[in-house]
């Protein structure tokens, strides 16, 4: 028999046995993509599931926070200027600007 309480003012919900012990089905240590993913589909097949990061870099994990997709970002806008003059080379203008949608 499981006995489970929620415990209050916090922005996840956490269970606690009545012993003190945490009672999990699936404890997932990391939430990047894979971790996330995994306590997802756990939780959605009824498993009572626990994630544990370090909420420095953020929910999310490495990758997504201070990672891959960052330096994407920055990766792609360094290029803007080069793809605009090579625009310009196949007669596309970008000296106007168009109007507000």
């Amino acid at each position: 028999l499981r006995c489970r309480r929620a415990l209050a003012n916090h922005a996840y919900s956490r269970y606690v046995s009545s012993c003190g012990k945490f009672d999990y089905d699936l404890f997932t240590i990391g939430a990047g993509s894979g971790g996330v993913r995994a306590s997802r589909i756990a939780a959605g097949h009824g498993a009572s599931v626990g994630v544990a990061d370090d909420l420095a870099v953020g929910l999310g994990g490495t990758c997504v926070n201070v990672g891959c997709v960052p330096k994407k970002l920055f990766a792609y806008g360094s290029e803007l200027p080069t793809e605009v003059k090579d625009g310009e080379g196949f007669g596309w203008n970008f000296t106007s600007q168009a109007p507000p949608d």
